[in-house]
């Protein structure tokens, strides 16, 4: 049985609770943190790397200097005719 220290995240309920803030952020105790691509798995990803931060002492501050880096192909943002297109066919099958 764990009898360690239990963290928990959440966009509904937690130690550590964040807000979706449409389309790319995400809110959490009054700071907004931009999300690199949307979607509550990836605000979910963040919060859950806050969580960690602030548990270990690192400064929320520090992370905003961290950039996203996808491999090519991967994650790329095409916008075109007021349309924004999310290339993810890296993992599509013919």
């Amino acid at each position: 049985m764990w009898r360690g220290r239990t963290l928990t995240f959440g966009l509904d309920a937690g130690d550590l609770r964040g807000e979706l803030d449409p389309p790319h952020a995400l809110r959490v105790e009054g700071e907004r943190f931009e999300l690199p691509l949307p979607g509550a798995h990836h605000a979910l990803a963040l919060l859950a790397t806050l969580a960690v931060a602030r548990e270990i002492g690192i400064p929320w501050s520090d992370l905003r200097r961290l950039e996203l880096a996808l491999p090519p192909g991967r994650g790329r943002r095409l916008e075109q005719a007021g349309l924004l297109l999310l290339d993810e066919s890296y993992n599509a099958s013919p």
